[in-house]
């Protein structure tokens, strides 16, 4: 197996894939970027290397990219696997982020605001497009309306869970800083997401910025 400086582009477009490659080279000058146009040869790919990232291309038409996704977090190694499409749809962005992905990114946002949001994954930040962002935290407003309440109050345990998994740290990372087992983090993370009506990072790392904690 190759090692993890690598990174995936699944896209059906031809000038799409030149551009995420072009985008992907300018974040990580170091990273090797593999380029693959359907879902098949993803997989393929996906068996045979270990990846860093993979921006994989979505679509309301088909469930492949969802899929895809879905796979690759139940069968490969940790890796960043953020959903790109050429526009936003709301009907999309639950699918997107329970499938799996930490990041959405729309494919018409200038290329350097593209660069900074994938630089972000070193910082635990979840490359998310503006525009996915404001549907977030309208989302969680409107969850608030309706009896979801995101402020509801938190131990001092969950705040600093929170503020963990939202900044990107891996289950047992928080664990070792915590100083407590990885059972119990799960367990945390587990009251967390139902306490807070969330399923993803990404919308961990949107409630950890109202309450501060980012």
């Amino acid at each position: 197996m190759s090692q993890t400086n690598r990174a995936l582009i699944v896209d059906t477009k031809h000038k799409d894939r030149l551009v995420l490659s072009k985008i992907v080279e300018l974040a990580f000058p170091d990273m090797a970027v593999d380029v693959v146009e359907n879902y098949q040869q993803a997989q393929s790919m996906i068996s045979q290397s270990k990846y860093y990232l993979a921006l994989i291309e979505i679509d309301s038409g088909d469930q492949s990219g969802l899929a895809l996704i879905a796979h690759i977090r139940l069968n490969a190694h940790p890796i960043h696997v953020i959903a790109t499409s050429p526009h936003y749809e709301e009907t999309l962005l639950a699918r997107v982020l329970r499938s799996g992905a930490e990041g959405y990114l729309l494919k018409h946002e200038d290329s350097d605001d593209l660069v900074f949001r994938l630089r972000g994954l070193s910082k635990g930040c979840p490359p998310l497009s503006p525009q996915i962002t404001r549907q977030l935290i309208r989302s969680h407003s409107l969850a608030s309306a309706q009896g979801h309440d995101d402020n509801a109050p938190l131990t001092a345990k969950e705040r600093e869970v929170l503020s963990m998994i939202a900044g990107g740290f891996k289950v047992r990372e928080a664990a070792d800083r915590l100083g407590i087992s990885q059972n119990t983090i799960s367990t945390h993370v587990k009251r967390l997401y139902t306490k807070l009506n969330i399923s993803t990072r990404a919308e961990a790392a949107i409630v950890a910025m109202r309450f501060g904690l980012l």
